[in-house]
C-alpha cells in the first residue's frame, strides 16, 4: 500500500512540474487538440527475455462544439489496450489522466519520456539554451551528471536536437528534442534508475505525424 501511495503521489507531482514548466516554456509543446490529427510511436524494450515491440498511436476527431474524440491505442508484445474518450482543447489532464490511469502497460513506458525531460530542468531554470554545442555538467554525492548536444537534425519539418544525458561519462539516455513536438522524436534509455525495473532500455521513435 506504501508504495502505490509513493508511486501516485510522484506521478501527481511529474504532471505537476509539467504543466508549471510548459506555462513558462521551459518544455515541450504539450498536446494541441485542436491541430493533431494523428500521431504514432514505436516502441522496442529490452528486458532478459529479449525485445519486445509495439506502437502508441493517438487520434484526435473534432465533434461538435469545440470537442474533440481521442483515441488511444497502446500495442505492445501481447498486451493490447485501447480507449476513447471526449476531451475539451487544450484538455492535457484529461488525456494524461486516460492514457496513464487506465493502463499500467502504457504508464511503465511513458512515465520514463517524462522522467527523462525533466533531467533537463537545470539547463532551463539556468536559462540555458539546447544548441549545438552545449555543454553542461554537475557533480552530487559522487556522482556526474553531463547534457550535451553534440548535433541536429530536421524531422517532420521541424529543427530537432541530439541530446546526450550521461551518468559518469557512460550515456544514460539520448533523445532527438523539438520544444515544437508533444515528445521527442526518438528517445533511448539506458539507465536503470529511469527505467521501470527489470527493464534494460526502452526506445521510442515517433513515425507518423498528421496534423489538421
Amino acid at each position: 500500500m506504501k508504495t502505490k501511495f509513493i508511486f501516485l503521489l510522484t506521478i501527481i507531482l511529474v504532471f505537476s512540474i509539467h504543466s508549471i514548466a510548459c506555462s513558462q516554456d521551459m518544455f515541450n509543446n504539450t498536446l494541441n487538440l485542436d491541430s493533431l490529427k494523428h500521431q504514432k510511436y514505436l516502441i522496442r524494450q529490452e528486458d532478459k527475455d529479449g525485445i519486445t515491440e509495439g506502437s502508441l498511436t493517438v487520434d484526435v476527431v473534432p465533434q461538435d462544439e469545440a470537442k474533440y474524440q481521442v483515441s488511444i491505442d497502446f500495442l505492445l508484445g501481447e498486451d493490447h489496450f485501447t480507449n476513447s474518450f471526449i476531451a475539451s482543447k487544450d484538455d492535457n489532464q484529461n488525456l494524461f489522466n486516460n492514457l496513464f490511469f487506465s493502463n499500467p502497460m502504457a504508464m511503465a513506458i511513458v512515465m520514463p519520456v517524462f522522467a527523462v525531460q525533466f533531467m533537463l530542468l537545470p539547463v532551463t531554470l539556468m536559462g540555458g539554451e539546447l544548441k549545438e554545442g552545449f555543454l553542461w555538467s554537475s557533480k552530487e554525492d559522487d556522482e556526474e551528471l553531463t547534457i550535451q548536444v553534440p548535433s541536429s537534425e530536421e524531422r517532420f519539418g521541424l529543427k530537432a536536437y541530439w541530446v546526450e544525458i550521461l551518468k559518469d561519462k557512460q550515456i544514460a539516455v539520448r533523445m532527438l528534442y523539438s520544444k515544437e513536438a508533444p515528445l521527442p522524436f526518438v528517445v533511448e534509455i539506458t539507465d536503470s534508475d529511469t527505467l521501470d525495473e527489470g527493464l534494460e532500455s526502452l526506445y521510442l521513435e515517433l513515425q507518423e505525424w498528421e496534423t489538421n
